[in-house]
């Protein structure tokens, strides 16, 4: 079976003939048997031509590709990778040699993109140039529908111009990598007051009161701000800081609650997810940029993750893509020891009602996706999978099944306050 998956390999590599080309060589074939048949001098002149012209084509697309074969052309897929209608940039370095008139490099893309449990899209996307920028790069524009882990293979090719003939030449480019979620459709506007509980400040105040209200001396610090007591038992001046600067950061407990049984996903399933996905990762943006003392502790299926900057939070929604469905918990977490949670959750989290009264102490914020049919007014959000414009993937059987019956789950409107509640109305496709 190895064996024969290799045979099939190099006959892709070399098979010279694009598929117009094969369908072409097809009929110039047929048309050449039938012209010895009917001995009609004209069908002979035209499907030699025709097989003439694929011969010359598929000649000079490997000279091309032997010679491009020798330089190190790389994929750069350094720049992140974003979901949404907006295609994300990368591209490929050391392109140094122009391809012939006539001809054209090709950087075709192609592989799955996991989006739930058991749960995937193949898509397969081609970069097209004539030639590079001056510095030998060539941008390179992949368009995700959904945030997930993509499992990539990018091939290098030459081409004609009239898509008959091609040569591929190089390794293949192996990639995993994750598309994060698209920004929330429309501006979050939300004002979070991060508390800790007083008795932890009391107890950081009196074990750290040193090391966070003392520092060394610098030049530029005002006089009186010497703590001539401390500078003279350690024969070395030392300056007081203001408490203030411990008060400013601020924990604020974020839990994303990707739970739902172990059944095979559907469509409403996977755009929930995905919707929640860009609705929390576009609410930690949003309060960091207002606050930039703010420190967050997020809280997952997977475990707890400390965000502290802006860059730990583009590194988590890394992570995010990649989070999917889960039945239960990996592992348990205790929540921070702050005095309010912000809870991000779907219709599917049947064990929402056990988790709210799991936060006895706690002020409790709930975002949260319902089901277009859940009784009650909520603002509506219709989310298509594909864009009849864009180039539509392939996905799996996932997108046929329907949850028509869903069910929301209670909530206990005196232990959680709902800032946020969308309905999600799933949809296959539109024109827009």
């Amino acid at each position: 079976m190895k064996g024969f998956t290799s045979t099939v390999r190099t006959i892709r590599y070399y098979f010279p003939l694009a598929p117009a080309g094969s369908v072409l060589c097809f009929f110039a074939l047929l048309l050449l048997a039938n012209s010895f048949l009917t001995r009609d001098p004209y069908e002979i002149v035209l499907s030699v031509t025709a097989l003439f012209v694929l011969a010359m084509l598929a000649f000079l697309a490997r000279i091309q590709a032997d010679q491009l074969s020798k330089y190190p052309i790389q994929w750069d897929s350094s720049q992140p990778l974003v979901a949404g209608s907006k295609p994300s940039m990368q591209r490929l370095t050391g392109v140094v040699v122009r391809p012939f008139m006539g001809f054209r490099l090709h950087f075709a893309v192609q592989g799955r993109l996991t989006v739930g449990r058991r749960a995937s899209l193949f898509l397969s996307q081609e970069t097209i140039a004539s030639s590079a920028s001056p510095g030998g790069e060539i941008p390179v524009r992949l368009a995700f529908p959904l945030s997930g882990l993509f499992h990539a293979e990018g091939v290098l090719k030459v081409g004609d111009i009239f898509g008959l003939t091609r040569a591929q030449f190089g390794g293949s480019y192996e990639r995993h990598l994750a598309v994060i979620p698209a920004a929330f459709p429309e501006a979050i506007s939300v004002r979070v007051e991060a508390t800790e509980r007083s008795e932890e400040k009391q107890s950081q105040m009196n074990s750290d009161e040193e090391k966070y209200y003392m520092r060394e001396y610098a030049p530029g610090d005002r006089f009186r701000d010497i703590n001539w007591k401390s500078s003279s038992r350690l024969s070395q001046l030392f300056t007081r800081i203001a408490p203030v600067a411990q008060e400013q950061t601020k924990i604020i407990a974020v839990e994303f609650r990707n739970y739902r049984e172990d059944i095979p996903e559907s469509l409403e399933s996977i755009m929930h997810l995905n919707h929640l996905k860009s609705w929390i990762l576009s609410f930690l943006r949003v309060v960091k940029e207002a606050n930039q003392d703010f420190q967050f502790v997020v809280i997952s299926g997977k475990g707890a993750s400390r965000l502290e900057t802006k860059d730990d939070i583009e590194r988590f929604a890394a992570e995010l893509a990649e989070l999917t469905y889960q039945s239960v918990p990996l592992e348990e977490v205790a929540a921070p020891p702050t005095d309010e949670i912000y809870l991000f959750t779907t219709p599917y989290d049947r064990q929402l009602p056990a988790a709210l009264a799991s936060y006895p102490q706690k002020r409790i914020n709930l975002f949260r996706t319902v089901s277009p049919r859940a009784p009650g007014s909520h603002k509506r959000r219709s989310l298509a999978l594909f864009r009849l414009r864009e180039q539509l993937p392939i996905p799996g059987l996932w997108v046929f099944r329907r949850d028509f019956a869903l069910e929301q789950p209670g909530v206990d409107h005196s232990r959680a306050r709902i800032l946020g509640e969308e309905a999600v109305e799933a949809q296959v496709i539109t024109l827009a």
